[in-house]
């Protein structure tokens, strides 16, 4: 019995590191699995998207996958594969969520923007000043900018929303400026020529 030796092709040595190498590679898989439907079940439970968690969950088992193929687990293996497009399945969640998160705050602007004017109107007061939608739009271009650095793409629905959302802003914004020029003339030509 103890004279297997160090002799790596012996059977008893090769089998016990393909036994090692699989168990390893399972567990691997085990804890993707294991994180994924965590942080999945997690998400469902914020009062708010986190883009953030996904992305760690996926650094997490990106992590446990270099860990296994360094101690000799193929990246070619069924459950390293497997874990893998886990990984994969995390960062599209993540940028996902962050696209849908982009959306939200461009639809919560233009929704206070809207709140604004009714009220000013029912006020009898004149609306929001001119450069408010401006400032919104640009406030929603700045996240579009910061979440194109983090993996959206243009091409999401989300993002095409919230494109368009900045394109409503600014077309607004030009609506009110010339509704403030066309009450400016008015009130220049009632008061009549200077005298």
């Amino acid at each position: 019995m103890l004279a297997i030796g160090c002799n790596s092709s012996n059977p008893a040595i090769v089998a016990c590191r393909v036994m090692m190498v699989e168990r390893a590679a399972k567990e691997v898989k085990a804890f993707a699995v294991a994180t994924r439907n965590k942080e999945l079940e997690a998400e469902r439970s914020r009062d708010e998207t986190n883009p953030d968690k996904a992305r760690q969950a996926a650094e997490l088992i990106n992590k446990q996958v270099k860990v296994a193929v360094g101690e000799g687990v193929a990246n070619s293996h069924a459950d390293i594969v497997s874990a893998r497009r886990i990984v994969l399945e995390l960062v599209t969640e993540s940028t996902n969520r962050l696209a849908q998160k982009v959306l939200l705050n461009a639809e919560r602007l233009k929704h206070e923007l809207e709140l604004q004017v009714q009220e000013a109107g029912e006020a009898g007061e004149d609306a929001i000043a001119i450069g408010a939608y401006d400032a919104a739009a640009k406030t929603i271009e700045a996240d579009l900018k910061r979440a194109e650095k983090r993996g959206t793409r243009a091409h999401m629905p989300a993002i095409k929303q919230a494109v368009a959302v900045v394109a409503e802003l600014r077309e607004r914004e030009v609506e009110r400026a010339q509704e403030r020029a066309m009450m400016v003339r008015r009130c220049a030509r009632a008061a009549g020529p200077p005298a």
